[in-house]
């Protein structure tokens, strides 16, 4: 709240008001707008107060730069060594650069002014580890950008982490004899145990009966 007293104004604790660089001039700049609803009231009399005239009321709306947010995202590499992943579409984190927030539209850019915008398609990007891309923000609503009056480009950097690697399990490990003549069959085997501390003691591994 703001409640004035003659010519002194009393504020909240942390508020901050605008600034009038000449109050007597009604073409005055006006600095430090605050986000949301400013009013301005200029009131003119005469110098002995013999004349007076309603005060003239003005209202100034500032809508606030939209909130951009840096994300970290983890990737895995395409191929094996290459610490790249082929053909990713940054526009999944659209949403998560604008802070969730509705009616925005992002572009992407190569750099932190925003200068240099992703092409020609921002939906298949070849990313690299520690790849950062830089968002431009457009409130749709009020057209207000997270460019002007402050530069805050949203980010997003990537960690891209290798393939695992396999082995495969040895020789004699998968070699059986039929558990009858000529049945061509083995007793059943639990995968798990005989082969996934060979192929890779530190991984998770899902066994599929086919490649599909």
């Amino acid at each position: 709240d703001t409640h004035f007293l003659d010519n002194i104004s009393v504020v909240s604790p942390g508020s901050s008001l605008p600034i009038i660089a000449d109050a007597n001039d009604p073409a005055s700049a006006v600095s430090n707008l605050q986000d949301g609803v400013n009013t301005f009231t200029w009131t003119v009399s005469s110098a002995l107060g013999a004349c007076t005239i309603p005060p003239a009321v003005l209202t100034i709306t500032k809508n606030p730069q939209p909130v951009t947010v840096d994300i970290p995202f983890n990737l895995c590499e395409t191929n094996f060594g290459s610490l790249q992943t082929d053909s990713h579409d940054l526009t999944i984190h659209d949403a998560a650069v604008s802070n969730n927030e509705p009616d925005r539209t992002v572009t992407w850019f190569l750099d932190a002014a925003l200068t240099s915008p992703v092409l020609p398609d921002p939906t298949s990007v070849d990313i690299s580890d520690n790849d950062i891309f830089y968002a431009r923000v457009v409130d749709d609503i009020t057209g207000c950008t997270n460019v002007t009056p402050i530069l805050n480009p949203g980010s997003v950097t990537f960690n891209v982490n290798p393939l695992p690697t396999v082995a495969a399990p040895s020789l004699a490990s998968r070699s059986f004899c039929e558990d009858g003549l000529g049945t061509s069959n083995h007793a059943g085997v639990n995968l798990a145990t005989a082969y996934n501390a060979q192929i890779n003691p530190t991984a998770t591994i899902t066994w599929f009966p086919t490649l599909a």
